[in-house]
């Protein structure tokens, strides 16, 4: 997640977004500015009935704020929910609900 990837989504009208990562908390300031930024658009999971969060970063600050705010919460190998799981899990979704668009940001890859 980018402060880019979160203007994208905003831009083009995305409901949901679905990442292969979270904002790096070693880049100085940007998951700080990608909180702001999703606070900014109103953008709120929870809040707007998201109720499982699936990540391949499991940490215990991870698990204990899904606790607390008493969200499921799916963690999977890193290898596993990296770029193909991502793929796999929107073209699952795009199978059993035909009526949602997906729509694909783009973010910049080094590799």
């Amino acid at each position: 997640m980018t402060p880019d990837i979160i203007r994208q989504a905003v831009d083009r009208k995305v409901d949901l977004i679905l990442t292969h990562h979270d904002a790096w908390d070693f880049m100085y300031g940007m998951k700080e500015e990608c909180h702001q930024l999703l606070r900014h658009y109103g953008i709120h999971a929870h809040e707007a009935g998201c109720d499982v969060y699936i990540t391949g970063e499991k940490t215990l600050y991870t698990i204990q704020y899904a606790q607390y705010i008493g969200m499921n919460l799916i963690v999977g190998s890193h290898t596993f929910t990296e770029i193909f799981g991502v793929r796999s899990l929107a073209a699952q979704i795009s199978e059993q609900f035909p009526d949602i668009e997906m729509v694909a940001l783009k973010e910049a890859h080094f590799e």
